[in-house]
């Protein structure tokens, strides 16, 4: 029996057209592997009230909406709030990090949160994709929360290819996309400002807006991949930076500290500490051993296939 249900995301325009994510494309063609039918439905601009009611309206015409297994919105805020007004008894909820997690002293984020909130009572299943977005939410509604993080390509980002070429030792951070701020990037500069002091021969590379093939050609060029963020939920770059074996040095933020648990190098700094954080990234550039990030990732069960047999339990009434 193949199961059927509807994905509906947040689209982002590019050269005129509404597109999802690559995470959600990855997530569909895993799903479609396993037998499960997905449709994409998209929407954007919701804090506009005349696109949300476009949206909203669009997708109540759909009459046969009671024939899909399923119905996953992907994301909280104003697009799990839309969720509430549409009945089916299978409603799930993606909570991704900034839409349960405030940012401070930012309106739209207490906005953002606000619905998100407003909108848990609503869905069957509410997914989350770390602990620390499971204790953000009241404990009465614990009984439906899930955690399930977004699952890693193993194939797309493989295992990089080892090279005696003598080059500079390279640290990657990724800026984000929308909400820089978050992802702290004055702790790394300063980081990396107090490495500089001990390794003369190294390069920092801050990127953002990148294609997944950009990403994994960064990733398996560098040396190291830092993370400062105040917070996140599951964060892709990690799992990713994993998966093509870079070493990666974080402060505790999301669930790093559980992807990078037996990592034989890089790790998680106790505080928001530089020096520490510098610590770490030397450990790694004065390491020899072969980094066993990939190995650990496999055996974590974060791979594309095996998060989407997770979600399928999810789907199956």
């Amino acid at each position: 029996m193949i199961l059927k249900g509807i994905f509906i995301q947040n689209g982002f325009l590019k050269n005129g057209q509404l597109q999802v994510s690559s995470l959600t494309e990855e997530q569909v063609i895993s799903l479609l592997k396993n037998n499960v039918f997905v449709e994409l439905k998209m929407v954007s601009k919701l804090y506009q009230p005349l696109n949300f009611l476009k949206s909203l309206t669009e997708i109540l015409k759909q009459k046969d909406m009671h024939k899909y297994n399923f119905l996953h919105f992907q994301y909280g805020s104003l697009l799990g709030f839309l969720g509430i007004f549409i009945t089916h008894k299978n409603k799930i909820l993606s909570i991704c990090g900034s839409d349960l997690i405030k940012s401070n002293k930012n309106f739209k984020s207490y906005i953002s949160v606000f619905f998100t909130k407003l909108s848990l009572p609503f869905f069957r299943i509410i997914v989350v994709k770390s602990l620390n977005l499971k204790n953000e939410i009241k404990q009465k509604y614990h009984y439906k929360v899930k955690i399930i993080p977004n699952g890693v390509n193993i194939d797309f980002f493989n295992e990089k290819s080892i090279s005696t070429e003598k080059k500079k030792f390279k640290i990657v951070f990724n800026e984000g996309q929308n909400n820089k701020q978050i992802k702290n990037l004055p702790l790394a500069i300063k980081t990396i400002e107090n490495l500089k002091k001990e390794v003369l021969d190294i390069t920092f590379l801050k990127f953002s807006n990148k294609t997944r093939n950009e990403v994994r050609e960064i990733l398996q060029s560098a040396d190291c991949l830092l993370v400062t963020s105040f917070h996140e939920g599951s964060p892709n770059i990690v799992k990713e930076a994993l998966s093509v074996n870079t070493p990666v040095v974080s402060v505790n933020c999301g669930d790093v500290k559980e992807r990078l648990t037996n990592v034989n190098q890089g790790g998680v700094s106790s505080n928001y500490d530089y020096k520490e954080l510098s610590n770490l990234i030397l450990q790694v550039y004065h390491s020899k051993e072969k980094f066993n990030g990939r190995e650990i990732l496999i055996s974590q069960g974060i791979d594309s296939d095996s998060i989407a047999k997770k979600l399928i339990k999810l789907y199956k009434l």
